[in-house]
């Protein structure tokens, strides 16, 4: 996989926003809007939590705004096999499995929190890198820095709030570190150069401002 890839997967393990349409189930939003393959949702992934408790029908659990997921392989011992949803031993957690509220949620453009662990941090860090994360900028500014070199000379191109910037100064970029950053992140299957295309979208009194770069890793 692209280093550059890799350089961001932290992100997803401490949570990350993502813009999605809310008001449709977990299974709809990880296969439908992530584009997820049913068979890989079904099976690889066996824990889940939304809005903090263990959720046992991914098809029946209901995405509301502002929401928090929470998504994991299977984990170890008498624990994790308590958490997996649907496993035998749910029935020891029937007190904080997720139940549907009985108020009725509204449908549309909402933002959800994202959290990733174990093994389908790498597995899922392209889907949902691709489909675009928000993130505070200092968090992101982070993960650039931490990338150093290896990830600016790698860079072949960036654009900035629509002007073109070279690549040694992104790690210059003066935004507020509380600034809410939708960064994406696409790969590019190249065998000669694979490459990886960044975005940037900065919301600055209500509208998005954009920057790009390309790199390869």
């Amino acid at each position: 996989e692209p280093s550059a890839l890799v350089l961001f997967i932290p992100l997803l393990q401490d949570g990350v926003e993502l813009p999605v349409e809310v008001g449709c189930s977990v299974h709809e939003l990880l296969s439908g809007q992530l584009g997820l393959d049913p068979g890989y949702v079904d099976g690889r992934i066996q824990t889940a939590f939304l809005d903090g408790k263990p959720v046992d029908r991914l098809d029946r659990a209901t995405v509301r705004n502002g929401s928090v997921l929470a998504l994991s392989a299977a984990l170890p011992g008498l624990l994790g096999a308590t958490l997996r949803k649907g496993g035998a031993y749910a029935s020891l957690r029937g007190g904080i499995t997720h139940t549907e509220p009985p108020a009725a949620c509204n449908q549309g453009r909402g933002r959800i929190t994202i959290r990733v662990f174990n093994v389908l941090l790498k597995e899922l860090a392209a889907p949902l890198l691709q489909k675009g994360v928000v993130v505070s900028w200092d968090r992101l500014e982070t993960r650039i820095r931490k990338g150093g070199s290896r990830l600016i000379d790698a860079i072949h191109a960036a654009d900035l709030d629509g002007k073109t910037l070279p690549p040694e100064d992104l790690p210059r970029v003066s935004w507020s570190p509380e600034t809410r950053v939708l960064f994406s992140l696409r790969t590019r299957d190249d065998a000669r150069q694979p490459a990886v295309s960044s975005s940037l979208h900065k919301s600055v009194g209500g509208e998005k401002r954009r920057g790009s770069s390309d790199t390869g890793a």
